[in-house]
């Protein structure tokens, strides 16, 4: 059977206080459009989850070149039942800058407990979406839009993970991240782990800056 051919548009929007970036794939096969969208300030509406802290302390790189790369994500615990549909992580550098058209993969897993291999749960929501993303971009806030909510519970733990579709020298973020959040993790895959998820550093419990509206 023949798969559909995916086609994009993208739109790049300036307003005061905004820089969006919007790429749309019109059809993915199996999986769902993520949007992209960067902006200047930590989300503060609708915030169901969000960790920060007073100062960054470090970043962390998700990075696919050649034979190097990683896989990242972080686990939350949901306050209540509700949903979401945004996640939103703070940009600490892009070494190389991100060509208009890089592909990645957004995985969101449910599990049952804090400190469960995410994929050893529910993969709840698995999208695909592009990139442009330039050195002029440090700083910023990326949201992942999600083209439709997904249900969550507090008695469940949730794990988002991004990952490059492909190798190439440019693929290579630094998120910022800090110590001191205490209801879920960061996660990553590597060449190292060969493919198997692990936490990192779990006593010192670091975790991405994020926000889930």
């Amino acid at each position: 059977m023949k798969m559909p051919t995916p086609t994009f548009s993208a739109l790049r929007v300036f307003l005061p206080g905004l820089l969006a970036v919007a790429c749309l794939a019109d059809s993915w096969g199996e999986t769902d459009s993520v949007t992209t969208e960067l902006i200047q300030d930590m989300p503060s509406a609708g915030v169901m989850v969000s960790f920060g802290g007073a100062d960054y302390t470090d970043g962390w790189g998700w990075i696919r070149i050649d034979e190097e790369w990683r896989d990242i994500g972080m686990s939350f615990r949901a306050p209540s039942d509700g949903s979401f549909d945004t996640i939103t992580l703070r940009i600490q550098k892009v070494p190389a800058g991100i060509p208009a058209g890089t592909e990645f993969k957004l995985e969101v897993f449910e599990t049952n407990a804090l400190g469960d291999l995410p994929d050893s749960g529910v993969l709840v929501f698995e999208g695909r979406g592009t990139l442009d993303i330039s050195p002029d971009d440090n700083h910023l806030y990326l949201a992942l839009k999600l083209p439709q909510k997904v249900p969550v519970s507090p008695e469940m733990i949730y794990t988002f993970l991004l990952s490059f579709v492909t190798a190439d020298p440019s693929h290579h973020i630094i998120f910022e991240n800090n110590i001191g959040y205490q209801n879920g993790q960061s996660w990553y895959r590597s060449e190292q782990t060969q493919g198997t998820l692990k936490a990192l550093n779990q006593s010192d419990k670091p975790g991405l800056v994020f926000a889930i509206q």
